[in-house]
């Protein structure tokens, strides 16, 4: 049969819209399980075409995971040669076997990758992987010969200005609203406190097994200035002022006190509230319709609340 004769019978090319389509499908039906294979794929669609190469990026990108320093720095020199990428980006995840080692990617973010070259970041993670893990794959890794008990950050005291982590994450990734924290250590209590003030444009916060090895002090970071004392500037003077979710569960009952007293009656944001601990059980959030326009708790009425008490107590 002639060449030109098999041309003509073949089926015309799809418009790259369609697979655009397609891309974004497979990138919503993406699970932890999927995640590593997916995003070999849209590496694999990148080298099609140019146009391929440019929906394959906005979707590779949207999701970046950042496991070890060398990994940091590998992204902070693409995003050199390629600064188009950094828009794409919108959630950074430090899944890391080695996230309590002093050269933790978490610590040198705010020094390798200054968030505000990432304008449309908004959701970081950062979890502890261990060989538990099975999904992940540094989950059979062994473990550092360097690695400690907790995950050493550079926090100072608010006297000091903070240290050079905070001053870093205040300063660089403003624009992050959403934060989840799992299966980590801090060195103290103080530092994990920090760390969440730093971030004060948080809408949603997520602690899941966040533990600490000293107790320590009251953080100043989580009394609360009033107008006078804030010069004026009242609730944006308070721990988290725009926190609109919060999730707890493997949380020791002295950090949760401090937190939700932090918050305490002053919160004109809050509206969904999750505490488990010190146990975590699968619950059902009760989630009304049409809440109760009641204002005597966190000043404007929780739209979501879950109290698990497993044999434990919120104190006031």
């Amino acid at each position: 049969m002639a060449a030109h004769t098999l041309a003509a019978r073949s089926l015309p090319e799809l418009p790259i819209e369609v697979w655009q389509l397609v891309m974004d499908a497979v990138w919503d039906a993406t699970t932890y399980s999927t995640f590593y294979s997916n995003q070999a794929d849209y590496r694999s669609w990148a080298l099609v075409s140019r146009a391929w190469r440019t929906c394959a990026q906005a979707v590779l990108f949207r999701t970046v995971e950042l496991s070890d320093p060398v990994h940091l720095r590998r992204f902070a020199a693409l995003l050199g040669n390629a600064p188009h990428l950094a828009v794409y980006v919108r959630t950074l995840r430090a899944y890391s076997r080695d996230l309590h080692t002093h050269d933790n990617v978490l610590a040198l973010l705010p020094a390798v990758l200054p968030g505000d070259v990432l304008p449309n970041l908004r959701s970081l993670l950062v979890t502890r992987v261990t060989e538990q893990d099975t999904w992940h794959p540094h989950a059979s890794r062994p473990p550092s010969d360097k690695e400690l008990a907790y995950m050493p950050l550079s926090t100072d005291s608010a006297e000091n200005g903070g240290g050079s982590f905070t001053r870093g994450l205040e300063a660089h990734f403003a624009g992050v609203s959403e934060l989840y924290l799992s299966y980590v250590t801090f060195e103290t209590f103080g530092a994990l406190a920090q760390t969440l003030h730093a971030l004060r444009n948080l809408r949603l916060l997520s602690c899941l097994e966040v533990r600490w090895r000293a107790l320590g002090a009251m953080p100043e970071c989580l009394a609360w200035k009033g107008g006078d004392e804030g010069k004026g500037q009242g609730q944006e003077q308070g721990f988290l002022p725009k926190l609109e979710d919060l999730t707890i569960a493997y949380m020791d009952l002295h950090g949760v006190e401090r937190l939700l007293s932090a918050l305490g009656g002053r919160s004109a944001a809050l509206k969904g509230l999750y505490i488990d601990c010190p146990h975590y059980c699968p619950v059902t959030f009760w989630d009304p319709r049409k809440p109760p326009p009641s204002r005597h708790t966190f000043r404007h009425y929780i739209q979501k609340l879950t109290l698990q008490r497993n044999q434990c107590f919120l104190l006031t």
